[in-house]
């Protein structure tokens, strides 16, 4: 699927601005630190039995954890055809991403489908579209603090999950933590729009939740 040749909000200064964050904060490598601890264990389970799996990254910015991530899935299924769905605002970040794609020959066999809006565009355009993909893996790392409405948010991307399907939310805890918490059609892990708004709404949701906390520097 081509990327709608669209700019939106998140560009210019606010992308140089968010990758300085980046670079000083840390926070790549304590994402990382915490994927590496959940995720193998977790794809093994998500992925027994299938014959092809797909993966949604929503707000993935420049792609640095998301290659590490699908590099995981696709070392731990070699033989299964993958497919990753990018939805991600910047088109700078996109261009990012498709850099870091090309370099990684992990990923050469992975199928991209890029969508150059940010979440809430893609909802609308999933639901008018009315023929929804489902994902075996969907992951939300540092994004929640953007969306207009959080429990409608996560609902959404809750229903776009197959059978033993997970979703894994990122956001940082407020005390210089990132949380993580994960969920499938029964269960979730997430980190802060906060950390505890993302987890009061899966209680009331009755979706399971497993919270877990690292640390970044600075």
């Amino acid at each position: 699927m081509a990327a709608e040749a669209k700019h939106t909000c998140y560009e210019g200064c606010s992308v140089s601005s968010f990758q300085f964050y980046l670079e000083k904060s840390g926070e790549h490598a304590a994402v990382l630190k915490g994927v590496q601890t959940i995720l193998p264990g977790e794809f093994k389970r998500i992925g027994a039995g299938k014959s092809s799996l797909d993966v949604l990254g929503v707000g993935s910015g420049g792609g640095e954890v998301d290659v590490q991530m699908l590099s995981l899935l696709k070392s731990t299924f070699p033989a299964v055809p993958i497919t990753s769905d990018v939805v991600e605002g910047s088109s700078a970040l996109i261009n990012n991403f498709k850099a870091l794609v090309a370099k990684t020959a992990d990923l050469q066999n992975v199928s991209f489908s890029w969508h150059i809006v940010h979440s809430e565009e893609y909802e609308k355009q999933v639901k008018a579209k009315g023929d929804v993909k489902k994902f075996d893996f969907i992951h939300m790392i540092q994004m929640i603090y953007y969306v207009d409405n959080l429990s409608e948010t996560i609902k959404f991307f809750h229903s776009l999950l197959k059978n033993n399907g997970r979703l894994m939310i990122i956001v940082e805890s407020g005390f210089r933590q990132p949380g993580s918490l994960y969920h499938s059609p029964g269960s979730a892990i997430a980190h802060r729009q906060s950390l505890s708004d993302a987890m009061l709404y899966l209680f009331r949701a009755q979706i399971c939740a497993l919270q877990m906390q690292y640390t970044s520097k600075g």
